[in-house]
């Protein structure tokens, strides 16, 4: 049984495929995610998105999700919710605007491709950690710092440091 998940893929919005497609996925995605799909004939980038869908599709209707790159961490509701603010600030799509903030090599490397080149980070990154000592706080700087992590009823505010 395959699942239906929508995804923003780097679709112009003048191009009128909507901001979001449909796909079929034999596992469940969590929203943020990110993917590869087919797009006509070439395959595409995409970042798996909460909606619901508009348009009841069979399942011979949706194309398969090519691949998963679940190596990465899903990208957070925040950072989904300024995408789509951004997309429609600016009138672009919520691909457009989603996939164009992603570094390159995220939109470029397949699930293999990043695998290794993780695999090959963490050693650098657990030499690098012990190595390098967090430079003490002043009074000041511990101050500001505790003021920043306090919670804040209503979300974050605005700081001026």
């Amino acid at each position: 049984m395959s699942l239906r998940v929508t995804v923003a893929v780097e679709t112009p919005q003048h191009a009128g495929l909507g901001a979001l497609l449909d796909y079929a996925s034999e596992q469940p995605l969590a929203p943020g995610t990110l993917v590869r799909v087919p797009l006509g004939r070439r395959e595409l980038p995409g970042i798996v998105w909460h909606r619901a869908p508009e348009q009841a599709a069979t399942d011979e209707q949706l194309r398969p999700v090519t691949e998963v790159l679940a190596t990465l961490p899903p990208l957070s509701a925040h950072w989904r919710q300024l995408a789509d603010f951004a997309a429609a600030y600016y009138q672009r799509s919520t691909g457009e605007i989603a996939l164009s903030v992603l570094p390159p090599e995220l939109r470029k490397l397949s699930a293999v491709q990043m695998a290794r080149r993780l695999a090959r980070l963490k050693p650098v990154a657990a030499t690098a950690g012990a190595e390098v000592a967090k430079p003490a706080l002043s009074v000041e700087q511990a101050a500001a710092l505790a003021a920043l992590a306090e919670p804040v009823e209503g979300g974050a505010m605005p700081t001026l440091l």
